[in-house]
């Protein structure tokens, strides 16, 4: 029998594995345009909304996993997960980011949320930037 717990767990692990295959492409170059120039920095898809979508859907799947499983310690190691990502983007990805990409990465910042999606797109011209 699926119980309510199981089945929003079940929820959790699509749309997260999803969400981090897409991001994934994206950052492969799939997915993109092939004409015209092509710019240093592309906001498209899932990164619109949030900037570690690939991190996100992950840390997502997990705790839809944790949900399937019940598993007390498959939460704590989820929480440990989050905890460690998120240190990882502020100490590390985010720093790393700005150097390369200079105002570009900080206008993204700037209009996009790290963790938790935002329901629209940025609303400048940061959507493509060179």
């Amino acid at each position: 029998m699926v119980t309510v717990t199981g089945a929003v767990g079940g929820i959790l692990i699509v749309v997260g594995l999803v969400t981090a295959a897409r991001s994934a492409l994206l950052l492969h170059g799939y997915g993109r345009p092939r004409r015209g120039p092509q710019p240093r920095f592309v906001i498209a898809g899932p990164y619109q909304h949030v900037r570690n979508p690939c991190l996100a859907g992950m840390l997502l799947a997990a705790a839809g996993s944790t949900c399937v499983a019940r598993s007390t310690t498959l939460a704590i190691a989820t929480l440990l997960a989050l905890v460690v990502a998120h240190a990882w983007v502020v100490w590390i990805e985010e720093p790393n980011l700005g150097a390369r990409f200079g105002d570009a990465y900080q206008a993204y910042r700037r209009h996009v949320p790290r963790w938790l999606p935002s329901a629209s797109p940025p609303t400048d011209d940061s959507s493509i930037v060179d």
